[in-house]
């Protein structure tokens, strides 16, 4: 059985035929709370050569005036 990694580098995903970490997308929402999983995002790409780019998205909400 192949591991998700070599099922995805079969599939032409960028980056994984060979295993490595060539860019890793890290959500976070800019708290403490994610500071270990862009440590360790850094970590692998350090090590393949690869980058990382944070992600934060925030969501706007339209809010509509009351009417009279």
């Amino acid at each position: 059985m192949m591991s998700r990694r070599q099922a995805a580098g079969r599939a032409g995903l960028p980056g994984t035929s060979d295993g490595r970490f060539r860019h890793i997308l890290v959500p976070t929402d800019l708290t403490d709370r994610t500071q270990r999983a862009l440590q360790l995002a850094g970590q692998l790409a350090s090590r393949d050569g690869g980058r990382v780019t944070p992600l934060h998205v925030i969501e706007t909400i339209q809010v509509k005036p009351p009417r009279h």
